[in-house]
């Protein structure tokens, strides 16, 4: 046995109080005449000999009752294990997850307010001078807080959209225990214990971990896992395939389920789908952009259970017209005019490379180099700027590359220098599929396929990271592209002649360089998703120059967002307090810059949930106990965790019981013994 306060014990020395009192009080004697006594003789023997039985338990009363009063205050306890030890220092950890799964029901209502109920109670069950530290998946702070503001935060925690390993919790409490050192450390972790991963939980030896798991009362859930285009590549008037991506997280068939589809907050369409239990499945959407800026879509649900990932929001920029600059070299051919010509999307203009207007190039999107040789330092420079600001360059070798600024211009981007003529026959043998360029162009892909064939090329030798689109056989490169800044730059081996090759009459010739000109109409991801710290967004370029006049808005909340610029990229810092999923727009003097679209991430979507019978091979924890079953005394819980078996309740009681002994004792054997010696008057 074990005491919580020893140094109450020295008050057993009162003991000695009731014996001292046994010792002089009751012995007095009071005397009293009477004429004849000779017939109180045998009654006063027995009289005594109560007298003398009711003190002596009087005297033990009065000793237990103290005894007992001072366990009371030293509260003697047996330990349950080793850790039980009062004597140890304590931290408190108190883990209360709430993200977006603890909105579901239970019995007791919203899992999250159930949660809070637990972690006050936890905070109840300890004294005035324990100190604790309150954890969330948002404020992972680890400051100390005393019982009151303990309360206060628990008030305080609402539902988050962020959401963490278990691992990762683990880690923060174990480095939080490091910088605050305690021979023990309890842990409450309170949460629904939903199964994303298959991850382990291991602590140090020093934890006390104790599970609360919560469960909800219903398991159905539909979400919308993710949205994309078909196509990435955008077009003025022209219809484009939106793909939604539906999922029934529940175990019930949907059978009569509603999609919405939403441009600029207006309703655009509905469509009518059915989802097993368990299944996913893609629905398309036809939309036909019919003006040019930014479009804000969304795709929308109805779920009563959870509705966090009920919708998909996502910002489309449909440019008004793709500019192309064909920079044509004496001699070039021209075969590339009827490309583009087919189609008034296009505007395509070509200048000889003595008459080039670089203040055009920020209405460019695609400049062709088609047998240019001289270029000059400044143009070198403004050309390798447009590409960084996110531009699309093609450049065409001449019949002799190395005479003029080609090499000078490929150096500056990144791209291999135009070497030797070989002439050596050879043709195309690959492409890298699996590049964005190659998106679409293909149904199927033939097993014979017929490649261009190259009757000559200019060897390419290495400069910068290249990727390689097409390859001739050797793996030499015949077309490749390097990622520079915000745009691309890509290079051929070969002029577009007959005597080099037959690539410009060949079938893949009209989509790759559609491909290349639309490189700039898909430039801005569809949409975010919201994580802790937010990522940084790409912004447009030139953002950097307007930074004084910049303003994000989204409903209500304007700030003024940080524009850096990286690596010739504009990226945009939306700070680290954004909570909330929507369109956020990026304005200069009241003119839209730029939408961004930021979905609640998905991994909450799940309601599959760890198994309490699961929970020891999840947790790596010597000491590990789980709190099932709902309604369960926290308080009594705790005591039991802390302090094993304590008695200082039972010394309370047994040390009131032995005062009332003494008082009956003094008083009703009293009136007894009087009552009888009365009667035998």
């Amino acid at each position: 046995m074990k005491f919580v306060h020893p140094e109450f014990l020295w008050a057993l020395s009162l003991l000695i109080v009731p014996i001292i009192i046994h010792l002089f009080h009751f012995r007095r004697y009071k005397k009293i005449e009477f004429t004849n006594v000779a017939f109180l003789k045998e009654l006063q023997k027995e009289t005594r000999s109560y007298q003398k039985l009711r003190n002596i338990i009087v005297l033990i009363s009065r000793m237990f009752a103290i005894t007992f009063l001072v366990l009371a205050f030293a509260q003697p306890y047996i330990p349950g294990s080793d850790k039980q030890d009062l004597s140890k220092t304590e931290n408190v950890f108190i883990y209360v997850d709430n993200s977006f799964s603890m909105q579901a029901l239970s019995s007791e209502g919203p899992l999250i307010e159930v949660a809070r109920e637990k972690a006050r109670s936890v905070i109840k069950a300890f004294g005035n001078t324990q100190e604790f530290r309150i954890l969330t998946n948002d404020d992972r702070s680890t400051e100390a807080l005393n019982k009151d503001d303990a309360l206060a935060a628990v008030d305080d925690i609402g539902i988050s959209p962020f959401q963490q390993k278990m691992e990762d919790v683990a880690k923060g409490l174990g480095f939080s225990a490091t910088r605050n050192p305690a021979e023990l450390n309890h842990v409450f972790w309170i949460s629904d214990f939903q199964e994303r991963t298959a991850e382990t939980v291991s602590m140090d030896t020093n934890f006390s971990v104790h599970l609360i798991p919560l469960r909800s009362s219903s398991s159905a859930n539909v979400g919308i896992d993710s949205a994309w285009l078909e196509d990435p590549v955008v077009q003025l008037n022209k219809q484009i395939k939106l793909k939604v991506r539906l999922h029934n997280y529940g175990q019930e068939d949907i059978t009569n389920g509603s999609l919405g589809f939403l441009v600029n907050g207006r309703s655009n369409s509905v469509l009518g789908f059915e989802l097993p239990a368990g299944a996913t499945n893609e629905v398309v959407i036809d939309y036909l952009p019919s003006s040019a800026g930014w479009k804000e879509l969304e795709v929308k649900i109805e779920d009563k259970d959870v509705y966090f990932d009920d919708s998909w929001k996502m910002s489309l920029h449909v440019r008004e017209k793709v500019g192309i600059l064909e920079i044509r070299g004496d001699g070039g051919p021209d075969n590339l005019s009827s490309l583009f010509a087919t189609d008034s999307y296009f505007e395509h203009n070509v200048v000889s490379e003595g008459n080039i207007r670089v203040s055009s190039f920020s209405e460019l999107d695609f400049i062709i180099l088609n047998e240019v040789n001289e270029l000059g330092s400044g143009m070198i420079e403004n050309l390798a700027e447009f590409v960084r600001k996110g531009g699309s360059l093609l450049v065409i070798p001449s019949e002799q590359p190395e005479s003029g600024d080609l090499n000078t211009l490929c150096e500056e981007l990144g791209l291999s220098q135009f070497g030797e003529l070989n002439e050596s026959p050879s043709r195309v043998s690959g492409l890298a599929l699996e590049d964005p360029i190659f998106d679409k162009v293909f149904d199927r892909i033939p097993e014979n396929p017929d490649y261009p064939m190259i009757e000559k090329h200019f060897q390419l030798h290495s400069g910068g990271i290249t990727e390689q689109i097409m390859s001739m056989t050797g793996n030499t490169p015949f077309l490749q592209y390097v990622n520079e800044a915000e745009g691309k730059a890509f290079q051929i081996a070969v002029p577009l002649r007959e005597e080099y090759s037959n690539f410009q009459k060949h079938a893949l010739f009209i989509p790759v360089i559609l491909k290349m000109a639309f490189n700039r109409s898909v430039e801005f991801p569809l949409s975010y998703t919201l994580t802790q710290p937010m990522p940084l967004i790409r912004g447009t370029a030139g953002l950097p120059n307007l930074q004084s006049s910049l303003q994000i808005a989204s409903g209500d909340e304007v700030w003024v967002p940080v524009v850096q610029a990286q690596g010739g990229r504009s990226v945009i810092d939306l700070g680290d307090n954004l909570n909330n999923d929507g369109f956020y727009r990026l304005t200069s003097e009241d003119s839209l810059l730029q939408t961004i679209a930021i979905n609640y991430d998905r991994s909450e979507s799940s309601t599959s949930f760890i198994a309490e019978e699961n929970f020891p091979d999840r947790f790596k924890v010597q000491d590990l106990d789980v709190w099932s079953g709902g309604n369960f005394p926290i308080a009594a819980q705790i005591e039991e965790i802390r302090f094993g078996k304590r008695f200082w309740k039972t010394c309370v009681w047994l040390s009131l019981l032995f005062l009332a002994i003494e008082i009956l004792l003094l008083r009703l054997w009293t009136k007894e013994t009087q009552g009888g010696a009365k009667a035998a008057s």
